[in-house]
């Protein structure tokens, strides 16, 4: 079953190309929200590039300057064979545990053609990794709108489980002001099941929901990882700093409209830096590279995909 097209058509026989299916669903994924406004939608995609390029551009102007600054390509190789690669699979995982909520569970393979698509997705102008997530999972029987809430749900436990998480790493290595962000991620995860309970009413939920918070728990710890990669090759390896730019992270992924918080993660980065003792140009270069590195990754890993993308049937939960 083609998981990007939302009903079968005559026109779509088995020789479609992947290429055109491709095209087909960031089509779809952009109408989505460019109907509503395009001229906002094309000026905010001008202005996240542009902040992104001045950002990083002033960022990588200042990097000689600072003590201490040193590049390094052995950290940018680990992200790029180990980071990107864990995060592309652990998407795929997330995107499982939110058909498991809706009592479905994908093949392993679609689970990671989806993982990469949304991931490829979510460099337009707007939550594209939602709106792919959800249009798949139409495709594994569920209505339109319960498989928006599943999706909504594990954005909601991951934001949670990642200012939890960010907080007690900043809390124990580093200041008290950690435990801001502690609070309200615990709080996000408890106000989220019980979301969930009073939603989805499964008995299985508890189970489910604890492994989607373990699954959450890798990603967030990934995430750190990459981040943590990112600032080895700067120069300053440090796990603050790195659950201080995860933090960043989620701001700007939560705010949706930038494509992939493009600009606005770099600028939150190098805000949040002073708190944990970064110099706020090397939070800029760090960021920049991950997003740069897992770019490259993402698009040779889509290419390799409209090669050789084929879907499978998917499977229901007894």
């Amino acid at each position: 079953m083609d998981l990007t097209s939302p009903m079968p058509s005559p026109d779509d026989g088995p020789d479609r190309s992947a290429t055109s299916r491709l095209r087909t669903l960031f089509q779809r994924v952009a109408a989505a929200r460019s109907r509503s406004n395009p001229k906002l939608e094309r000026w905010l995609l001008v202005a996240a590039g542009v902040a992104f390029l001045i950002l990083f551009g002033v960022g990588v102007a200042r990097f000689p300057s600072v003590p201490g600054a040193s590049l390094s390509a052995l950290p940018i190789v680990l992200l790029a064979l180990i980071g990107v690669p864990a995060t592309v699979v652990l998407n795929a995982a997330e995107y499982g545990m939110s058909a498991r909520l809706l009592n479905r569970r994908p093949l392993g393979a679609d689970a990671l053609r989806v993982s990469i698509l949304s991931s490829a997705a979510n460099l337009l102008p707007l939550p594209g990794a939602a709106l792919v997530r959800s249009r798949a999972l139409t495709h594994l029987g569920d209505g339109y709108a319960r498989a928006i809430g599943a999706t909504v749900l594990v954005g909601l436990t991951w934001l949670a489980v990642t200012l939890a998480l960010a907080g007690v790493v900043i809390t124990v290595t580093g200041t008290s002001l950690g435990l801001v962000p502690l609070i309200a991620g615990v709080l996000g995860v408890v106000v989220t099941y019980q979301v969930a309970r009073r939603k989805l009413r499964s008995e299985s939920l508890p189970r489910v929901f604890a492994t989607l918070v373990v699954v959450e728990v890798a990603f967030v710890a990934v995430s750190g990882l990459r981040l943590w990669f990112a600032l080895a090759a700067v120069g300053f390896p440090d796990l603050p700093a790195a659950a201080a730019m995860s933090i960043a992270s989620v701001v700007a992924t939560a705010v949706g409209f930038f494509p992939g918080g493009l600009g606005l993660r770099e600028a939150l980065s190098a805000a949040m830096a002073p708190l944990v003792g970064l110099p706020p140009e090397i939070a800029i270069v760090a960021s920049g590279l991950d997003r740069l590195t897992g770019t490259a990754v993402l698009g040779v890993a889509t290419l390799v995909l409209l090669r050789f993308r084929r879907f499978s049937t998917p499977q229901t939960d007894s």
